[in-house]
């Protein structure tokens, strides 16, 4: 039996997406170097950047305006979510990180 790829493209996404939500609830030690801040950053735009363009590319082919469009959609949302359920995990709630995912 064969499996169509696009299959394996929406098994990595939804992975990557539960892998970011996993690593942005869990408990983290303090970190003891200053540049943290902005490595910090880039790992959120980073992680989310991917996420958007497999969420984009899951939608292929298709209205590109519209892919683009859920691919956004999906980020924010689940950054938005992702930033108020972080103080509940003994997280801080930050809208640096907001605005980098």
């Amino acid at each position: 039996m064969r499996h169509n790829p696009r299959t394996y493209l929406r098994a990595f996404t939804v992975a990557l997406g539960l892998l970011i939500v996993l690593l942005s609830l869990l408990p983290l030690p303090e970190p003891a170097v200053g540049d943290f801040a902005l490595a910090d950053k880039i790992g959120h735009a980073s992680a989310y950047l991917v996420l958007s363009l497999l969420v984009f590319a899951c939608q292929l082919p298709g209205a590109r305006l519209r892919a683009l469009l859920v691919a956004i959609g999906c980020s924010l949302v689940l950054g938005g979510a992702i930033e108020l359920i972080q103080p509940l995990v003994q997280r801080n709630r930050e809208l640096a990180d907001l605005l980098a995912n």
